[in-house]
């Protein structure tokens, strides 16, 4: 199976400056489900993280690109052949 191209936002550095960013994901696998993102959401710790605050603290460094915002609403558009789950239409 060929890798996915992708489109998202990115920061490339601790500016805190989101630029558009293309980047490959792997192809559905058999338990996996593939999904469109509609709406994102960013949260505090998504800000510590793009401006690298938490190597100060000792807890870890930031590596770039970084691609925030982990609160998603989105489409299912594939599911794996062995996925076992439950959508609900619409």
């Amino acid at each position: 199976m060929q890798p996915k191209k992708a489109f998202g936002w990115a920061a490339r550095d601790s500016s805190g400056v989101l630029s558009p960013f293309t980047f490959s994901r792997r192809a559905t696998g058999e338990k996996d489900l593939t999904f469109k993102v509609l709406y994102s959401g960013i949260c505090h710790i998504d800000l510590h993280l793009i401006r690298n605050e938490f190597e100060s603290e000792n807890q870890w460094a930031s590596s770039y690109p970084l691609h925030p915002g982990h609160e998603i609403v989105g489409v299912v558009t594939e599911v794996g052949n062995k996925e076992q789950v439950l959508l609900k239409e619409n």
